[in-house]
């Protein structure tokens, strides 16, 4: 597509100002892997209807609005699911004048070559708006119980239900029906914003979990027989060992869905029921969240802000797995990136791709270790270091190094608060007067389901709850909200996640202390005479109305 032209028809159309169209093409020259029209939308500059109004003068060629068309499921069917959503296009209608199709892009001469081919008809393109056309892929695709029930028919002739079952060569395990079942899994995945995907082998059947704001929910049972193609399936697509049942695998998988490309990390390990399989959804193209979407309260994000301004020391976040972590770093990375500035990082894996930075992707069977990377890092003239993760006492002793020597160091530790990032780094090894010197902030976070917007009620707080809290601080919420449940958050009541954070500022008495190696103790009743918790931090924001009492219980006590 010519994108200047479309440019001078929103332009003509009053649909969006140079200046937007200006942060739109800067932010273009940084993310290049995405497409023009996919940043228009995602920066709110304007709506999908506006887009498709703007493609309609530009391609000439009418659009059409899915949501109000009457569609034959078996018309869908004669194009293959693989072809439909590698083009994003959809059949409509055969008529005597032609093949009527949805599609995207209209002037994708390939794409109608194939549909041409296959129909062998005149095919004739209608412009659509592509969530709809993937909404609509993933309704007349998806896999139903027909579906699922002839799938099993096969596998049974393909599987010895008696004894051991049978290994399947990778013929057999690349077919329609197995396939259309990992895709099934892996787009509903998707679909349903899930961080990982879980495929779990039991006594009697296969449980397919998916993890949605940070909880595990069952989605799928399948029956027993399905299982080993379905691994074997997703083995192949991960080039792994389809032939090794005894042993753990580890892998990587490329997806495109709709006009993005996913990747998914996959580990597969043996257990006493079968082999389990792990799928963690890392989407390349997301956007880094700014310091203001992470969830700090003003008055914190301001003191985050100038710790992060600092010339030189360790900041440290902390926190358990899969408590929002990495995303802090990288977001406060992207805080600091300046052409001003040399900002190099070492992570395990590059999650988010940051302009203005040196990325590094450790990689442990070629011998490049965190350690090895930093000691290189090191003299390259750095500014700031980002490093993913401390893990052990050489990563630990180099960051101390690099701190001392007048940079900025960023990384993370697994510590439930921020004081005991303290004496973790005191178990690893690192001299107390060497803590004291370089750290100079540890922020600790826990990431809770944010309440659905669409959904959300006030309600009250129970007398019981708030004697619970009263014996824990001194401010207890006079009010509080939850998720009623619609469309929009799946009747869970929730719909994304916010960060409850704690920040502990190393100041001269902390300092002092931790030269003199006061105890843990000490340290955090002075914490607390100063300092706001992460259980203070999360009943803010209970009264805000941004989680619920129930997530705070959950994730914080």
């Amino acid at each position: 597509m010519d994108e200047r032209s479309l440019i001078e028809i929103l332009v003509d159309l009053k649909l969006i100002s140079l200046e937007k169209l200006r942060e739109i093409e800067k932010l273009h020259q940084n993310m290049p892997e995405k497409s023009f029209e996919t940043l228009l939308i995602e920066s709110t500059a304007i709506t999908e209807l506006d887009l498709i109004k703007a493609k309609e003068i530009l391609y000439q060629v009418p659009w059409i609005d899915l949501s109000k068309v009457e569609i034959d499921p078996e018309l869908v069917l004669m194009i293959p699911e693989k072809l439909a959503r590698r083009h994003l296009l959809l059949p409509l209608e055969s008529r005597e004048d032609g093949f009527h199709i949805a599609i995207a892009n209209p002037h994708n001469i390939l794409a109608l070559d194939e549909v041409h081919i296959i129909t062998g008809k005149t095919v004739i393109p209608h412009l659509a708006i592509p969530s709809q056309i993937i909404e609509s892929i993933e309704h007349f695709y998806r896999l139903d119980r027909h579906s699922a029930h002839q799938m099993i028919q096969q596998l049974e002739e393909e599987v010895m239900v008696s004894g051991e079952e049978e290994i399947l060569e990778w013929e057999e395990v690349d077919q329609a029906p197995i396939i259309r079942l990992v895709n099934h899994i892996i787009y509903q995945a998707l679909q349903n914003r899930a961080s990982d995907i879980h495929i779990e082998p039991t006594r009697d059947e296969t449980r397919v979990r998916y993890r949605i704001d940070g909880v595990l929910s069952t989605l799928h049972t399948f029956p027993r027989k399905v299982h080993p193609p379905l691994i074997s399936r997703l083995k192949i697509m991960a080039s792994l060992d389809i032939s090794q049942h005894f042993n753990p695998q580890d892998g990587s998988i490329s997806y495109i869905y709709g006009q993005r490309k996913i990747n998914l990390r996959i580990s597969i390990i043996p257990t006493i029921y079968g082999e389990k399989a792990v799928l963690r959804i890392l989407n390349r193209d997301s956007q880094i969240l700014s310091l203001e979407e992470l969830g700090f309260l003003k008055e914190d994000l301001q003191i985050y802000k100038e710790l992060l301004k600092k010339k030189y020391g360790i900041i440290l976040v902390t926190g358990p797995t899969g408590s929002g972590k990495s995303t802090t770093l990288s977001s406060s990375v992207k805080f600091l990136a300046s052409p001003a500035i040399n900002i190099s990082t070492v992570e395990d894996p590059v999650e988010y791709k940051i302009d203005l930075v040196n990325q590094i992707q450790v990689n442990e069977k070629t011998g490049l270790t965190f350690a090895k990377a930093l000691r290189s890092l090191l003299r390259q003239d750095p500014d700031v270091l980002m490093i993913g993760e401390i893990r052990d006492e050489e990563t630990a002793n180099i960051a101390i190094r690099a701190a001392l020597t007048g940079h900025l160091v960023l990384s993370s530790l697994h510590t439930n608060d921020a004081v005991s990032t303290i004496t973790r780094l005191s178990n690893m090894g690192i001299p107390a007067y060497l803590i004291a010197s370089t750290l100079i902030g540890a922020v600790a976070q826990r990431l809770v389901r944010r309440i659905c917007p669409d959904c959300r009620e006030e309600v009250k707080i129970s007398e019981e709850e708030k004697r619970f809290f009263q014996a824990k601080v001194k401010a207890v919420p006079d009010r509080a909200f939850i998720g009623k449940g619609c469309s929009k958050c799946n009747y869970t009541g929730y719909y994304g996640r916010v960060g409850v954070f704690e920040i502990l500022i190393i100041d001269e008495k902390i300092r002092e202390k931790i030269t003199n190696q006061i105890s843990y103790d000490w340290l955090y009743n002075y914490y607390l005479a100063n300092g706001k918790t992460l259980l203070q931090d999360g009943l803010i924001k209970v009264r805000e109305g941004l989680t619920t009492v129930n997530e705070i219980l959950r994730v914080i006590l």
